[in-house]
Order: structure tokens, then C-alpha cells, then sequence
């Protein structure tokens, strides 16, 4: 970071440009800040920029279910910027060259029908899950609209939670997007079976 007086070099655990954009302006902020008060310390922020986690963005998860192991990708991009922001890094990682699935869910008020046209670009495969909200779309709608860009025969629905996770095979890869309330059912379901 190249502050208004000095440089500071830091290890952040958080992946993406738009986190490091995010850091940045903190940074800057701590730099004007300690003009007037001088009680920011650069070893406190360096600690913190090792040690921070922010769960449900690009939140490496590996797993292990039903004696299978696979790996969860869980980020609550829910709008087409944060969509964009996720596939940007999503394409940067190692998981692309990887043969990865789509676990997907979205709420009503989003420009679902735009966000599913570009996820649709990155994945040839989808699961849809049914998420306890009454504000989520139909997984039924979702699964037209995923059919317009991929083979339907791709495109999975799952009612329940349980359900999807006695289909998943040693070693899948997920990337779980679309929704906070997907992310949290997820992440609860990971947290209940492996503790």
C-alpha cells in the first residue's frame, strides 16, 4: 500500500481485487485518521490483514460426507457485479482448470434471469437447491432458465438439503453462489455433520 506518506507492505488472507480495493481504503482512512489521534498502529493492522476471514467470500471449504470427500466453494454473490467479482477470481484460481459444479439459489429481487446468462458461461453443470425463504425463486423457474444455456440434463434439482448431499461424489468441487441464505444452509449443513 502506497499511503500519503509512507509504504506499507502486508499479507492479506482475503482473496480478490475487490477485497484488496476494500483494503485499501481502509488503509487510507487509518492514515487520516491517525493525523488527529495517532493511535493506529501498522503492527495492528498487519496482524489483522494476516488473521481476517470473511466466511461466504470465496470461502474454501473441504469436506468430508457420507465417506465421500469434496470441496465447497461458498461466496453469497447474489447481484451481477458481485457474480462478476466472483467469476474474475473464480477463473484466476486453481479450481477452474478443475472440473467444477455449480451449486446455485437466488432471491426473487435479483436480476436472476441476468445473473443466471453469465454464470451459465463459467459452468456446464448446476445444482439447484430449494432454500427455506419465501423470497427465493422457484427452483423450477431457476431450472428454465438455467435449460436456455445448458443441456438440461446438467441441471439438477434438489428439494432438500440431505438430498443433494447424498448425491455428491468423492472429490466434487462446488461453487456455491447466489445467495447468503444458500451460503448459510450450506455452511450449516457442513458445521452440523463435521462438527
Amino acid at each position: 500500500y502506497y499511503g500519503l506518506n509512507k509504504k506499507v507492505v502486508l499479507n492479506f488472507s482475503l482473496l480478490g481485487n475487490s477485497q484488496v480495493y476494500n483494503l485499501a481504503t481502509v488503509l487510507c482512512i487509518c492514515e487520516i485518521l491517525n493525523k488527529f489521534l495517532n493511535k493506529i498502529k501498522v503492527n495492528i493492522i498487519k496482524n489483522t490483514c494476516k488473521k481476517i476471514k470473511w466466511i461466504a467470500r470465496f470461502d474454501y471449504r473441504k469436506v468430508r460426507i457420507n465417506n465421500k470427500t469434496c470441496s465447497f466453494i461458498i461466496d453469497g454473490a447474489h447481484n451481477i457485479q458481485a457474480i462478476e467479482n466472483f467469476l474474475n477470481l473464480y477463473k484466476d484460481s486453481p479450481f477452474y482448470k478443475k472440473e467444477t459444479k455449480l451449486l446455485f439459489a437466488i432471491m426473487q429481487e435479483k436480476d436472476f434471469k441476468k445473473v443466471i446468462k453469465k454464470v451459465a458461461e463459467s459452468f456446464s453443470n448446476v445444482s439447484l437447491l430449494k432454500i427455506e425463504n419465501s423470497r427465493a425463486v422457484n427452483i423450477r423457474i431457476l431450472e428454465k432458465e438455467f435449460s436456455k444455456y445448458i443441456d438440461k440434463e446438467k441441471v439438477y434439482i434438489y428439494n432438500r438439503t440431505e438430498d443433494f448431499f447424498n448425491n455428491i461424489k468423492n472429490n466434487d468441487v462446488y461453487m456455491c453462489i447466489g445467495s447468503f441464505y444458500l451460503a448459510g444452509t450450506i455452511l450449516n449443513f457442513i458445521e452440523e455433520t463435521n462438527g
